[in-house]
């Protein structure tokens, strides 16, 4: 690594996707509260419930199952469709069943669809900063040591003591451009409005008590996931964006039009 090796572009472009990953949660939150006249608290409840049941819960077992080389891991990472599967079958599950659980039992006060819609924004407004925003912070800190000159050591602390993974992180910096910046933009508003879709199909499984709604949702939460692993792997980024743009619209047009968010 050398003094000023990450471009200007890739840092103003890490810099947009951390300020798009905050703006735009912000913006949408906002926006619904000033409409719905609404309570913060299912906005809090949806982050909360993204940060115990998908970050700490199904961090967890992703932990044990990939985090260190054993049978599964070598199963998972050597193909990509079981990757797929294992991966859209967790977020389905824990998110899924997370946002019920919540909805049920924590936030059974806030019993409308509004609060539904609340419950999605915060639900997919958390999973926009920490995901695209938390990431982009942390490439932007280290793209902002490697081009003061910061020792090498420094890196090794910050990857935990691996000069092998200082290559992986230094590579993934390099591979952000403008056009990948808002790819990432972009899925992330894919994925707030797919949050604000599921939040109705799981209210729905409250409000008429009817679990097949929470194995909709599972299953529709693991069909997204899953397909657009799938078609990243073996069709491309742009492809795969695409096809989650249209499952989702289509969803929410379902969801909010059709069935009037009754589900």
């Amino acid at each position: 690594m050398t003094v000023g090796s990450i471009p200007l572009s890739t840092i103003f472009s890490m810099i947009a996707e951390i300020v798009f990953a905050l703006a735009i949660p912000l913006a949408a939150i906002i926006f619904w509260k000033i409409k719905s006249k609404g309570s913060i608290v299912p906005v809090i409840g949806g982050a909360l419930t993204f940060i115990v049941f998908a970050q700490v819960l199904e961090g967890m077992v992703h932990a044990f199952v990939l985090g260190s080389q054993n049978a599964f891991s070598n199963l998972f990472y050597s193909n990509t469709i079981l990757y797929a599967i294992y991966g859209g079958l967790m977020a389905g599950v824990f998110e899924e069943v997370g946002r019920y659980v919540t909805m049920r039992f924590v936030l059974k006060n806030y019993n409308s669809k509004s609060d539904a819609v609340s419950f999605g924004l915060g639900h997919g407004g958390i999973e926009c900063a920490m995901v695209l925003g938390l990431n982009m912070a942390i490439y932007l800190v280290i793209s902002l040591l490697i081009n003061s000159g910061a020792d090498e050591s420094v890196l090794l602390v910050i990857a935990g003591g691996s000069a092998e993974t200082v290559e992986i992180i230094t590579e993934g910096i390099l591979s952000i451009t403008p056009a990948l910046a808002a790819i990432a933009i972009f899925e992330r508003i894919c994925a707030m409005a797919l949050h604000l879709c599921l939040s109705m199909v799981v209210f729905a499984a409250v409000k008429k008590s009817s679990v097949r709604y929470l194995f909709a949702a599972i299953f529709l939460h693991f069909l997204a996931d899953f397909v657009i692993v799938v078609l990243s792997r073996f069709a491309g980024i742009y492809l795969a964006e695409a096809a989650l743009a249209i499952f989702v619209a289509a969803l929410a047009y379902y969801v909010f039009k059709v069935k009037k968010g009754e589900v």
